[in-house]
């Protein structure tokens, strides 16, 4: 999981002492606005020729879309750019079409995930670290502007990492623009801060499960027993579940509240004294 990669290359990080900057990117429109001639390009150099280029040539081009709302629709436009995003071949389109970015830095550190990029750069010297990532960033923006895809401005943040104080600003530039420092950002669904004490996501997930509870506990009244663990696997225990391996593992003043509301939700409808971990092993 992708998530749990970035995670333990920040903490492998800070145990060396270095310097950790992760910076979180997202394409603007991503899908929609592949260039076609650039991703021909591209696949020809993965080996994709002949036939197969064809069939793929004549999937993207040509398509037509309108737009129909209400009593109002508008002309049929030809699909000029992008792949689609809800079909088998177009996430695969994407990913090709992405994919050599990882080859515009040897030094940063890049995951990507659909439209989402993690950049995490990390050093010794904080001053070099500041550099170093900016030149690198240059790279990055240089790789966008040639295959024609642009970044959502909003969502560009970066979190220092660790507990070590630094004196002065860090000013990240990415296209001549100041990227926004932050404590905590959501990545990947997960809310990451700057010293990984996953502590917001704990609340957002605690507030989740609890509501999640009281429905529960509404339905109880009118449902047997296996729709209401169907209930729970998708309200409650999906919620604790998800990437639970980098946030479970925590102090237990943080996870107490949630294990409490978790007894609290599957015991609604058990009997008197009933042991919570028979329950649990149904």
């Amino acid at each position: 999981m992708a998530i749990i990669d970035i995670t333990e290359n920040i903490r492998e990080a800070l145990e060396k002492k270095l310097f950790v900057f992760g910076i979180f990117l997202d394409l603007k429109k991503a899908f929609d606005t592949i260039n076609h001639d650039i991703l021909e390009e591209k696949l020809q150099n993965y080996g994709i020729k002949h036939n197969a280029l064809k069939w793929i040539k004549s999937y993207m081009t040509n398509g037509r879309q309108y737009v129909d709302f209400e009593e109002h629709t508008s002309k049929c436009q030809t699909i000029q750019c992008g792949v689609p995003q809800g079909s088998i071949l177009g996430p695969k389109l994407f990913i090709l079409y992405i994919n050599n970015i990882f080859k515009v830095s040897n030094c940063l550190k890049l995951t990507l995930f659909a439209d989402d990029t993690t950049i995490l750069c990390t050093g010794k010297d904080i001053k070099t670290l500041i550099e170093s990532t900016n030149e690198e960033l240059s790279k990055i923006q240089t790789w966008l502007d040639v295959n024609k895809l642009a970044l959502i401005v909003s969502k560009k943040k970066f979190i220092n990492f660790g507990r070590r104080k630094i004196t002065g600003d860090i000013r990240l530039k990415l296209n001549m623009e100041i990227i926004e420092q932050v404590k905590e950002y959501r990545a990947l669904g997960v809310w990451m801060d700057d010293k990984l004490t996953w502590k917001k996501h704990i609340q957002i997930v605690k507030n989740k499960v609890a509501k999640s509870s009281y429905i529960l506990w509404k339905l109880q009244q009118i449902l047997h027993t296996k729709s209401l663990k169907t209930i729970y696997s998708s309200l409650i225990a999906s919620h604790l579940n998800y990437c639970s391996e980098i946030w479970g593992n925590n102090y237990k003043t943080y996870l107490e509240p949630l294990f409490k509301l978790q007894k609290k939700a599957i015991l609604h409808k058990a009997p008197h004294n009933t042991h919570t971990n028979e329950l649990f092993e149904k």
